[in-house]
């Protein structure tokens, strides 16, 4: 551990020798050492992903199926940073503009809910996995998560507009862009076709029947009792 922040801290060594070989510093970063949390570069990253999806994705699902990155990679370094930047809008939206729920109970609604949204899309991953063999596909679940993870983004962005409720309702739009991001990607990540509809009504529909009853089963053990004020 002391090893690793030195070499974080280490901030006159270069990034990265003339060979294209990173230095010290670099590899020890990306190997997962803490550098004061994601660095300037992994949100830029980030960003850049999330544009890539957003403005391109028709295009975008190429270089995804060539990158093969795994779950944990992209739960890692893509969908907790932007949940838990959701998680915070939420939590200070609730903080200013009031909620559903008191404080302390809007906090943990919060928590709960965007570990079950995460934990969802690792589902789905496997929903549309399992029904690909019943429309002429044969998917990987790997493949599969990676086309239920990123066609979210859209509403992990939208996450930010829970800093100002009122504009919440806007995440209607961006669950329907997700829907276009979906469709548009499994051609390139199933090879999946002639029955892409059929395939997408299928995953759809089951990975929002599984989402309710997940989220129905755990908030109500979690117990939380609406304001009465």
């Amino acid at each position: 551990m002391n090893d690793e922040k030195q070499c974080c801290n280490n901030t006159d060594q270069p990034d990265a020798n003339l060979d294209g070989n990173q230095s010290q510093k670099g590899s020890c970063c990306s190997a997962g050492a803490s550098c004061g949390g994601m660095t300037t570069q992994d949100w830029q990253g980030i960003l850049a992903q999330v544009k890539a999806v957003l403005s391109d994705p028709v295009n975008c699902w190429t270089k995804i199926k060539e990158e093969q990155k795994s779950v944990k990679e992209i739960y890692l370094s893509y969908l907790i940073p932007l949940a838990v930047v959701g998680a915070v809008a939420q939590i200070i939206g609730n903080m200013f503009f009031g909620g559903a729920f008191g404080f302390i109970h809007g906090i943990a609604f919060t928590v709960v809910t965007s570990v079950i949204s995460l934990a969802l899309l690792f589902v789905g991953g496997y929903l549309f996995s399992t029904l690909a063999t019943y429309f002429g596909g044969t998917v990987k679940q790997e493949d599969a998560f990676r086309l239920v993870a990123y066609s979210a983004t859209a509403s992990l962005v939208a996450g930010v507009l829970a800093i100002y409720p009122p504009l919440a309702v806007l995440g209607i739009l961006f669950f329907l862009y997700n829907l276009y991001t979906l469709y548009s990607g499994i051609p390139a990540m199933t090879g999946i076709v002639e029955k892409r509809i059929p395939y997408f009504a299928a995953g759809l529909v089951s990975y929002l029947v599984a989402g309710f009853l997940i989220n129905l089963v755990l908030i109500g053990i979690l117990g939380l009792k609406l304001v009465t004020t």
